[in-house]
């Protein structure tokens, strides 16, 4: 049993491009999107640094054909591409950079992006309603009924709607959704509007991509007295008492294991590897596995975008640990 984590090196555009066809590629524009988040002051998000300490940027100067940035927590090595994401106008975008200088006090200067991608906040992939399915729903906002959408797509747990652009503009981020037909009509669902986008070709209208839930989001935990489960003062102060004692015995006991191994327990032994890929760029992975690896399952973990490699390492070692318990 091996698992592989993949780096978050260089990568080429091709594969945003299949993942997120909306993209913006007009210089213009490109230069446009930036200067609002300056100007509103929006902040850009890379990941984590070694302190696991998130890695924040804010553009301070767009001129010509680079960007002035001002970074905290930021760790600069030999890689040359930068990823940053953020959000305007609760539309997740993001692009990758060529890093051109870095300057004192956090500060660095980047290329201007040929391409922004606008990230779709999905789970699953969307289908087109079938006979059974639910092809209409009334939207409600603040308890008032605005107006019926027309279901484009849908998927397990979210629904993409086109309404007049008037009743777009009516939305807030929280809406409620009624199912006018299909075999669940009349039911009632919590939706959370995720994205708003023109409709091409259909001059005055807007598609909403809905996140549903049967439940409200943010309803308080149901809550038990203390009366009602038998509680007193001077149990709780028993066991309470009981616990810091038990917590005592714990921590000086791992101090006394700390104290006698430290001399024989050596440091896991970190396993990197590299390889091409199909068109020779070089990818570096860390393995952990147990056992024979030739011809064992593998379990490859490429890190989320913007991620490091180290994040999923203690997924990589539960995953070890089952194979081994399990033989």
């Amino acid at each position: 049993m091996a698992t592989m984590l993949i780096p978050d090196s260089e990568v080429a555009e091709e594969p945003f491009d299949r993942l997120h066809p909306d993209r913006v590629v007009d210089p213009a524009r490109i230069k446009a999107l930036l200067s609002e988040a300056r100007t509103l002051g929006i902040p850009l998000h890379r990941g984590m640094n070694r302190k696991i300490d998130p890695e924040t940027a804010w553009i301070e100067r767009i001129d010509g054909g680079q960007i002035s940035i001002r970074t905290k927590n930021f760790e600069f090595d030999n890689r040359r591409q930068i990823f940053l994401h953020f959000q305007l106008a609760g539309q997740p975008h993001f692009f990758s950079a060529d890093l051109v200088d870095q300057e004192a006090d956090g500060k660095a200067r980047l290329g201007v992006p040929s391409v922004v991608y606008l990230a779709e906040r999905r789970d699953h992939q969307r289908r087109r309603p079938e006979r059974h399915d639910c092809s209409r729903v009334a939207l409600s906002s603040r308890g008032q009924e605005l107006a019926e959408g027309e279901v484009e797509d849908l998927c397990a747990e979210g629904l993409g709607v086109v309404v007049p652009d008037e009743v777009a503009r009516q939305l807030e981020d929280r809406v409620e959704v009624r199912l006018v037909n299909g075999s669940r009509a009349g039911a009632r669902l919590h939706g959370e509007v995720r994205r708003l986008s023109k409709v091409p070709q259909r001059d005055g209208w807007t598609r909403i991509g809905l996140g549903l839930s049967a439940t409200q989001p943010g309803e308080r935990v149901e809550r038990e007295s203390a009366a009602a489960v038998g509680y007193t003062a001077k149990s709780g102060s028993a066991q309470r008492r009981w616990k810091v004692l038990s917590a005592a015995v714990q921590v000086a006991a791992n101090r006394v294991r700390e104290n006698v191994f430290r001399a024989r327990l050596a440091l896991p032994e970190i396993r990197v590897i590299e390889y091409a890929n199909d068109r020779g760029e070089q990818i570096r992975g860390i393995v952990d596995s147990w056992g024979e690896t030739r011809g064992a399952t593998a379990v490859i973990m490429p890190p989320a975008w913007g991620r490091t490699k180290e994040t999923l390492m203690p997924l990589a070692a539960c995953i070890v640990a089952g194979f081994r318990a399990a033989g």
